[in-house]
């Protein structure tokens, strides 16, 4: 155990005092992975002899005029009694989202002032805790989230005979979960998806879906989830933008294998995650190949509303960032900022204090799609509109062409399955050669044909689909003078 081995070499170099009589050590471990922190607290409470009463933070409310919560107080005299380590889970998440953040952390102070026995403050970002309490010996310790092999050996302590050999590996590398509770209710879930089927072996597939479930992120507003019913086969781009989705695939696929195997972990290029830029019109598929990717890796995407992310208040707009960073990093989810023109865009002159802010807010997000270590999909109309600063942070750029003639008619062909009649009257090189269309229209237009043909119990015919095509032209302003009008029987 990586944790336990550390905590042995820290305890040497920092040693707990008694329980009784004086205010234990106070700890504050911070990092992107709370239960690498949670690991490390208790493989160091093992070394001195002692358990861990835990207290999350973010399930509290603290009493005015009073010493604090009572549970906290509940918690603190629990934790004598028994000669426990004390852990708070949460701490600046929790507080940083409160309006009566401060209630919280007076309480919180008052409540650790005097305790007795070696506590653990468990957050996100670095803080000295000897700002709050100088009468108690205190360290602040970053904490690396664990490495894809580490969480694979972990792995191996919950899952038994009845899973296939590659789990344990297969889960180290996409899931950065652990901590007993997540780790037991994936293997649970596994093992409840195998019943279901009358089985007593669990498959990969199992074990995936279990730990895809468990990790879903709480993103609440600010994203919503996508579902992903498209394939390889239904995507047509040129050939190397196919080719540039596949490597894209791949580099987040590997990034175990290269960073931590291979040693490129030490590179001045390595990054935890991957960033990508789509670029295109409207249409012509980017939403689309968001969702073949995200397939592909198995992993659930999240679709980011801009339009709730920017606030006119200082400093919500990246707490708002934060916020889906945070919880897509704990989910291991592909998260798709669609429009990015709109907050991604180039910095403007500062003219007045909206212009700083809004320049706060992108340099806040350069820097924090440096640090995410999930797969970003980015779209935008046109690239001039980017900032070139945002550019070069890319891992792909990715083009969406308007489709040519070629590709149209087998949008078209695609876009009617074998199953839907079709009259023969339909000719695709007619409709791709006259009609120049996205993607998108093409298959709304053949989808609205689907219901129009169905309404009148016939077959999908070529009136059905010039009737379809002009509502498609009529909903964005434009119609071909050599369109005839929509007519129905």
């Amino acid at each position: 155990d990586v944790s336990a081995a550390r905590a042995d070499s820290l305890v040497a170099r920092f040693p707990s005092p008694g329980c009784w009589g004086a205010p234990g050590p106070l700890v504050y471990l911070y990092g992107s992975s709370p239960e690498a922190s949670l690991m490390l607290a208790r493989g160091w409470a093992s070394a001195v002899g002692a358990r861990l009463l835990i207290v999350d933070l973010d399930g509290w409310r603290a009493t005015r005029g009073g010493p604090g919560s009572d549970a906290l107080v509940a918690a603190s005299r629990e934790a004598l009694l028994r000669g426990a380590a004390l852990v708070l889970r949460g701490l600046d998440t929790a507080m940083d989202r409160r309006p009566d953040a401060p209630l919280h952390m007076a309480s919180v102070r008052q409540v650790l002032e005097n305790h007795p026995t070696l506590t653990f403050l468990l957050g996100s970002a670095r803080w000295e805790p000897s700002t709050c309490w100088a009468n108690r010996q205190s360290l602040s310790i970053k904490v690396d989230e664990l490495s894809a092999a580490a969480r694979s050996r972990l792995w191996t302590t919950y899952l038994d005979e009845r899973f296939p050999p590659e789990t344990a590996g297969e889960l180290g590398k996409r899931y950065r979960l652990v901590g007993d509770e997540h780790m037991r209710a994936v293997a649970q879930g596994a093992l409840g998806r195998a019943s279901l089927r009358g089985e007593a072996q669990v498959s990969l597939s199992d074990a995936l879906d279990a730990a895809r479930t468990v990790s879903s992120p709480a993103l609440g507003e600010l994203a919503r989830r996508v579902e992903t019913q498209h394939t390889w086969a239904d995507i047509v781009l040129p050939a190397d933008g196919v080719l540039r989705l596949r490597e894209l695939c791949a580099r987040f696929r590997h990034r175990a294998t290269v960073y931590e195997t291979w040693g490129y972990a030490d590179s001045a290029l390595s990054r935890p995650g991957v960033a990508a830029l789509f670029v295109g019109l409207p249409g012509t598929g980017k939403t689309m190949a968001a969702e073949i990717i995200a397939a592909e890796l198995t992993y659930d995407l999240y679709r980011v509303d801009l339009s709730a992310i920017v606030s006119k208040y200082i400093g919500e707009t990246e707490k708002n960032l934060e916020a889906i960073f945070y919880a897509a990093e704990q989910g291991e989810v592909v998260l798709l900022f669609d429009e990015a023109d709109a907050l991604f865009g180039k910095r403007s002159e500062v003219r007045d204090a909206h212009d700083r802010y809004a320049n706060i807010e992108v340099a806040y997000l350069l820097q924090r799609l440096e640090t995410y270590s999930g797969l970003a999909i980015l779209t935008s109309n046109l690239t001039g509109n980017l900032d070139e600063a945002f550019l070069r942070r890319l891992d792909a750029v990715v083009e969406f062409p308007f489709p040519e003639e070629d590709e149209r008619r087998e949008i078209w062909r695609r876009s009617l399955p074998d199953s839907a009649p079709r009259a023969d009257d339909v000719d695709f090189g007619y409709l791709a050669r006259t009609f120049k269309l996205t993607g998108g229209h093409i298959r709304n237009s053949a989808l609205t044909a689907a219901f129009l043909a169905a309404d009148e119990g016939e077959p999908i015919a070529h009136r059905h689909l010039l009737h379809a095509i002009r509502r498609e032209y009529e909903k964005v302003g434009k119609l071909p003078v050599d369109l005839p009008p929509a007519s129905r029987r």
